[in-house]
């Protein structure tokens, strides 16, 4: 686009720049559709062994996430948590972040 402009084809160059902008405008209902659609996910999280399932609870829930399934792992050092979660995909990124964010969670993997 911005060769064809600094090589003199300002038709080309404006008509590639309003393509461009047609085809954004039509995704983004697509975009906000797949980002509203609720799915399944693992998520596996390394507390330490002094946190109770509570807490994750609470923010899961808090975030709007229903928790379909859940294990536990009792280690040394920690405590592992296997989850399935259902909600949607901001639903899901929100919850990680904010137990991501917190100092007695180990690691997080969510598949």
């Amino acid at each position: 686009m911005g060769s064809a402009i600094g090589a003199g084809a300002y038709v080309e160059g404006v008509g590639t720049s309003l393509l461009i902008i047609l085809v954004l405008v039509g995704l983004r209902p697509l975009e906000r559709g797949l980002l509203l659609r609720r799915r399944k996910v693992s998520a596996t999280v390394r507390v330490q062994r002094d946190l109770r399932f509570d807490v994750i609870e609470d923010i899961l829930r808090g975030n709007g996430l229903h928790i379909f399934s859940r294990r536990t792992f009792e280690h040394e050092s920690d405590r592992a948590f296997e989850l399935e979660l259902i909600g949607t995909s901001k639903q899901v990124d929100t919850a990680i972040d904010e137990l991501r964010r917190r100092p007695d969670v180990i690691s997080l993997s969510v598949d």
